[in-house]
């Protein structure tokens, strides 16, 4: 009598290794015709994501992703801001795990209702995902001022008192063709 498929899985997660990062490819089948193969990227590659990369494409341009990106690396408040909330954790997930090998260690709540706007006058690093909303609701003058803001939908950046980061120009050019290939 033919196995069930319990049994199949079991036997898979139990018995396929899990192969050290870059290093081996291993291969298993689970039927004679076809072969299946697990890899993991080395440890300085980007790490494998979970989900697309195309919302945040189609949401900005190249050169608003690379200025986002280095706010981000500088540790700075970066608040995302969009009328569709399904795009608010897709994008911040994307762009933090655009940021390896670094990490963000900073507070993150990729979608903040509107009752927790007073956690924008936090004194620390921060990426919160809002609605658009928020920008009818509170005055220009009421908005932090060391924040950004990454107005999705329009694929616009409101900088407040925060320098625009400096990025040495060839590698700002060859990060910009690898997103361009990217994204393309």
């Amino acid at each position: 009598a033919p196995l069930p498929i319990e049994r199949y899985i079991s036997n898979f997660v139990r018995e396929v290794p899990l192969p050290p990062q870059g290093q081996v490819k291993v291969e298993f089948a689970f039927t004679t015709d076809k072969t299946f193969s697990i890899e993991r990227p080395a440890i300085n590659e980007l790490p494998m994501a979970d989900f697309s990369f195309r919302p945040l494409f189609a949401s900005l341009s190249v050169s608003n992703i690379i200025v986002v990106l280095g706010y981000l690396l500088q540790e700075s408040q970066v608040v995302l801001l969009s009328k569709h909330y399904s795009l608010l954790t897709p994008i911040a997930e994307a762009l933090l795990s655009a940021i390896f090998p670094f990490r963000w260690v900073g507070l993150y709540i990729p979608i903040a209702p509107l009752k927790m706007m007073d956690v924008l006058e936090a004194p620390v690093p921060y990426l919160i995902g809002l609605s658009s909303e928020y920008f009818s609701m509170v005055d220009v003058r009421q908005r932090p001022k060391d924040a950004i803001f990454v107005d999705l939908d329009r694929d616009v950046i409101y900088i407040g008192d925060v320098p625009l980061p400096k990025m040495p120009e060839q590698d700002t050019q060859k990060l910009t063709s690898s997103l361009e290939e990217a994204g393309g």
